[in-house]
């Protein structure tokens, strides 16, 4: 794949969590408990899937980028892990609460920070000036 497929097709998944994410926030919104334990279902899937296909992707593409490379890559990995983490036990709250209150707010925290991240990862991970298909840096001089 070229750097302009991989971003696209990663892209691609991100408009879906972004979907996901806003679905979440109304049923938090509207206080609807079952339906937010479906939305948060849906995301954790497509979070862990997209997660585990931009490993595949970039794990080894990232570090060839720039000099930042293995840095990104070790950030990506780090938050991807975070991510997991508080997606279960958001989940587990959301099991467990009677009335969903606890369960909505802690939620509406953890959207707030996967929304975050993907725009961090937007930027940092998959932004243009990282994930170019040309072979030299737009910086360079030659001459």
């Amino acid at each position: 794949m070229t750097m302009t497929q991989i971003r696209t097709e990663l892209l691609e998944q991100h408009k879906e969590i972004w979907q996901l994410l806003a679905q979440t926030r109304a049923a938090v919104e509207k206080a609807a408990h079952e339906q937010l334990r479906a939305c948060l279902a849906r995301l954790t899937d497509a979070v862990h899937g997209h997660n585990a296909r931009e490993v595949a992707l970039l794990g080894n593409v990232l570090p060839t980028v720039d000099a930042w490379g293995p840095e990104r890559v070790a950030i990506m990995l780090q938050e991807h892990q975070a991510e997991h983490e508080a997606l279960q036990a958001m989940i587990s709250e959301a099991r467990a609460a009677p009335d969903g209150t606890v369960a909505a707010k802690l939620t509406s925290t953890l959207l707030d920070e996967l929304a975050d991240h993907m725009k961090r990862e937007e930027k940092v991970l998959l932004g243009e000036r990282v994930l170019k298909d040309d072979l030299f840096p737009a910086d360079n001089f030659s001459g």
